[in-house]
């Protein structure tokens, strides 16, 4: 039996253990007297022709759902495919949240017939940075019904790595959760092969006439929920970022305080080689009281932190190539193999300094998407090391952590010449755009310095003097 029937044998058992079909959602609930529902292809993933294939041939020629095509599934599609497409293809060409807005607020429903293990983990993450994850993630704001089909899912993980292949027990656990989570949100997942039967009502329904939305709020009249505004719909926001979002985004002339929950945005860090277990301890007990973001510790401790943390909000975050960034690309993929396997939710992995300022791309490009595949949908941070870097290697760190799917840049990794800096975070929120992470770390130890940080763009903050900073004290001692 070669690997890809052992992967089909795993996913046809873990389907049949998880009985995806439960809950499965009435067409009738889909349709009503609302417009019709959005297809979204984004066309990187594994089974993407297969599944084009099926979903047109359920719904038919004379489908009235529009379809929102990722260039991927552009260029796999060709031209005549696209025209085959009936009646209506809506695109993306520039990675702006109007034009998402625009794409679902005259839908009902939003159809995602091919969900990866990835795009998953981004949207019950709340991390819009993929072109399935930004549009799903804009329909559940706007109270939009999200269906998905579970199908790549399982083909994805299995893939991920030998250890899931060979694991039943893992894959379920993994598999379990994940889809717990979206349902979570509200998420309707389907098996594709019964889409036919809870959608047949909302494909027979035509697009409507696209009409113009303006705020009322605004004008001192009640919020219309257009997902723009972070002030109309305060409830609405408080409960995103309770869910974890680091960023929320308004539109142009937002004015006034925001409210900020400031230790949701902070890895409670303790990096130094002679860490204690009792040091340990009071890191993860302070991240309980406070609710940080994570704790980020060294991997020997990666399996305590999960023990102490288990059943709190708080992730735990370990280091890779830690901290030169000088090990092969094999051993930081081993490395977060075994992190992933100790119970590490993220990963802040160093990048190969010498290879960026020798100019040899394809080495760190590989080298971080090795870790990036190695993680298994978590959430990857990539140190630059800024104060090594010039201002020309700090924007190509930036594009090739970006290019290989990493989640965060990251400025420092406490142990180099120098810290982060405002300037630093400005230029990588430049250069990553909107949808990416940034975390600043080195040398923050009061709130002061936090504040420069998060306004100047980043969305996680990396220091051990955590609780003087959101107490707003005097920190004591040396920071991260």
């Amino acid at each position: 039996m070669d690997l890809k029937q052992l992967v089909e044998a795993i996913t046809k058992e873990v389907v049949n253990k998880l009985e995806v079909n439960a809950p499965s959602v009435k067409a009738e609930q889909i349709s009503g007297n609302s417009p019709a529902g959005l297809v979204v292809l984004g066309g990187g993933e594994e089974g993407f022709d297969e599944a084009f294939q099926t979903l047109r041939a359920m719904m038919g020629q004379d489908c009235h759902c529009a379809w929102a095509i990722s260039r991927e599934a552009r260029e796999k599609l060709g031209e005549e495919g696209i025209r085959k497409i009936n009646p209506h293809v809506k695109n993306v060409e520039k990675d702006v949240t109007k034009e998402i807005f625009n794409m679902v607020k005259d839908v009902k429903a939003v159809i995602v017939p091919i969900l990866t293990m990835s795009d998953a983990f981004k949207i019950s993450s709340l991390i819009g940075d993929t072109f399935i994850s930004k549009i799903v993630l804009q329909a559940l704001y706007m109270g939009k019904k999200v269906v998905c089909a579970p199908d790549g899912i399982f083909l994805s993980l299995s893939m991920s790595s030998k250890e899931s292949v060979c694991s039943n027990s893992r894959l379920d656990n993994r598999l379990k959760e994940r889809l717990d989570h979206l349902r979570s949100l509200g998420i309707e997942l389907v098996p594709l092969k019964n889409f036919r039967d809870h959608l047949s009502e909302l494909t027979a329904s035509k697009m409507p006439e696209k009409s113009g939305l303006t705020c009322s709020w605004s004008k001192g009249g009640e919020c219309g929920g257009c997902g723009l505004c972070v002030q109309g719909i305060t409830a609405n926001v408080e409960a995103i970022v309770e869910a974890g979002a680091t960023r929320v985004g308004a539109s142009p002339g937002v004015s006034g305080d925001i409210k900020i929950n400031l230790a949701e945005l902070i890895d409670h860090t303790l990096l130094k080689p002679d860490a204690t277990k009792q040091e340990i301890i009071k890191l993860c007990e302070e991240a309980r009281k406070y609710k940080f973001a994570s704790v980020c510790i060294n991997p020997t401790n990666v399996s305590l932190a999960r023990d102490l943390l288990a059943g709190s909000p708080v992730k735990v975050c370990t280091v890779v190539g830690f901290p030169l960034g000088a090990d092969t690309s094999v051993t930081k993929a081993m490395e977060t193999r075994d992190a992933v396997a100790n119970g590490a939710d993220e990963i802040d992995m160093v990048i190969n300094v010498g290879a960026l300022k020798a100019g040899d791309y394809n080495l760190v490009l590989h080298d971080i998407k090795s870790v990036v595949d190695a993680a298994g949908g978590r959430l990857v941070k990539v140190i630059l090391e800024t104060a090594l870097l010039n201002r020309e290697e700090k924007i190509k760190a930036c594009e090739l952590s970006k290019e290989a799917g990493a989640d965060f840049v990251k400025t420092s990794t406490g142990f180099g010449p120098g810290g982060a800096t405002a300037e630093d975070i400005a230029l990588m929120r430049e250069v990553v755009g909107k949808y990416m992470g940034v975390k600043a770390s080195g040398g923050i130890r009061d709130y002061k310095k936090t504040m420069e940080m998060v306004k100047a763009g980043a969305t996680r903050i990396g220091a051990s003097a955590s609780v003087s900073i959101v107490e707003n004290k005097a920190a004591k001692g040396d920071g991260y």
